[in-house]
């Protein structure tokens, strides 16, 4: 990865010496992309940001180039990796009294990488990690292996979060993962023609039944009337 160091350097971005005069776009870039899929170009995408950016320092210095599909899933694969990983190398700093104050809001976020810092793997609704902290829920591992490392060298310092901010991650959790329990809503507490739940009309709002089959309400007259003649008046029990 250093030897992409003087790629980026802002001095030698000038017209007398363009960094990238030897090196021919059309080879770098899907080298550099190689690199980045697996993780390899910059440990934490903190020394020159995100893939974005780093095609905006490459715009610079070189002539014109297309950018590809691979290019926009390298994006959100790379944001990715970095916020985990600041918010791991924060949480160990927080740990050791480094800030001087309270640890940053996202030593307690959930992040859907791996959370061994070396680890690129990303959990998915269709593939959660195989390992998870119940505790805290900070801490998700995508192997046995994973877990193994973090265990060994005492990574997982499920403590350091307070039992509230345990519960806040593990509803960000179920919400990615698609694991959010929905309360199913009853057709009597929502209007059956444009979806308005009860609980969210104004305190002196009313969801009025209907009167022939007493099976669906409506917010308003208009409501009723519509929902009547697209669909209702085959369905009710009053015709």
């Amino acid at each position: 990865m250093w030897a992409w160091g003087g790629i980026f350097e802002e001095e030698e971005i000038h017209e007398n010496e363009p960094a990238l005069a030897a090196i021919p776009t059309e080879l770098l870039l899907p080298s550099m992309r190689r690199l980045g899929m697996m993780d390899l170009l910059d440990p934490n995408w903190n020394m020159f940001g995100a893939w974005d950016e780093i095609l905006d320092h490459i715009a610079k210095v070189a002539d014109g180039f297309p950018r590809v599909n691979a290019d926009k899933v390298l994006v959100e694969k790379s944001i990715i990796w970095n916020k985990a990983r600041n918010s791991i190398f924060c949480r160990r700093m927080s740990l050791n009294n480094m800030f001087g104050r309270g640890p940053p809001p996202h030593c307690f976020k959930y992040f859907s990488k791996c959370s061994v810092e070396m680890c690129c793997n990303v959990e998915t609704a269709k593939k959660p990690h195989k390992h998870r902290c119940t505790k805290c829920y900070y801490f998700h591992f995508c192997s046995d292996s994973c877990k193994e490392y973090a265990d060994k060298f005492d990574l997982h310092d499920c403590d350091f979060t307070p039992p509230e901010k345990a519960a806040s991650i593990k509803k960000e959790m179920e919400a990615y993962l698609g694991q959010t329990k929905t309360k199913k809503v009853s057709k009597h507490e929502i209007c059956n023609f444009c979806r308005l739940k009860r609980v969210d009309m104004p305190p002196d709002g009313t969801l009025l039944q209907c009167t022939g089959c007493e099976r669906v309400a409506y917010c308003s007259k208009d409501c009723q009337l519509w929902d009547w003649s697209a669909d209702h008046k085959s369905q009710c029990g009053k015709k």
